[in-house]
């Protein structure tokens, strides 16, 4: 999993400065990875992101609330610290867990545009699916199970190959699949790599190739 940021928009959310110790820190962390990397800071993100989480998905397993840490870091105007994050973690470990949440905070809270790419269609609809468990899949969605959340959404598309949840901000969340004809056209804040083992050299320069304009 790898998460690229071309920038972090202003926002006026208080990150937290002396995060809490809530329960899901106390979890088992036999999976914690090895090996951590990461620039020196006093702010982060993680609190908000892990309540969200618990609130309207799952809560981040006990390592990945350590990662939500780091790829959460921010200065004191909200930018991130980090503009590129990866994780490199054994299989049903739970990354994509906490990686849709961050995500999901990230579009929902933040305000960002958001591509979540993977390397085939089968994997960008199971990852679809967890956003929706979350958001909905329309505004107004009588069956969505978290009614604040689905409040957050103005339009969806659902096309296959188009999908894309836009919020209230303007901003959207969407889905592709790594291919030349990947989402062309858009500008993101922030791309998600799952599965960034198979990424190649094409499909990612073109999800790339269209940063913001300011």
């Amino acid at each position: 999993m790898a998460q690229a940021a071309t920038r972090a928009k202003p926002t006026t959310r208080r990150a937290s400065s002396s995060p809490s110790c809530p329960n899901w820190k106390r979890r088992s962390d036999w999976l914690r990875p090895k090996l951590r990397v990461a620039r020196p800071y006093d702010r982060t993100y993680a609190d908000a992101c892990a309540a969200m989480m618990e609130r309207w998905y799952v809560p981040p397993t006990a390592w990945g609330y350590e990662m939500l840490r780091d790829w959460g870091a921010c200065d004191a105007s909200g930018q991130f610290i980090h503009r590129r994050n990866g994780a490199s973690i054994v299989r049903q470990a739970g990354k994509s867990t906490d990686a849709v949440g961050w995500a999901a905070f990230q579009a929902s809270q933040l305000g960002l545009n958001v591509l979540y790419s993977a390397h085939n269609y089968s994997t960008t609809s199971l990852m679809l699916e967890r956003f929706r468990s979350i958001f909905g899949r329309k505004p107004g969605d009588l069956k969505a199970e978290h009614k604040d959340a689905n409040k957050l959404l103005i339009d969806c598309d659902n096309s296959t190959s188009k999908e894309c949840m836009t919020f209230r901000g303007g901003n959207v969340l969407c889905f592709s699949t790594r291919t030349e004809a990947a989402k062309l056209g858009y500008s993101f804040d922030v791309i998600y790599y799952d599965e960034a083992q198979e990424l190649t050299a094409g499909p990612p320069r073109l999800l790339l190739a269209n940063p913001p304009s300011s």
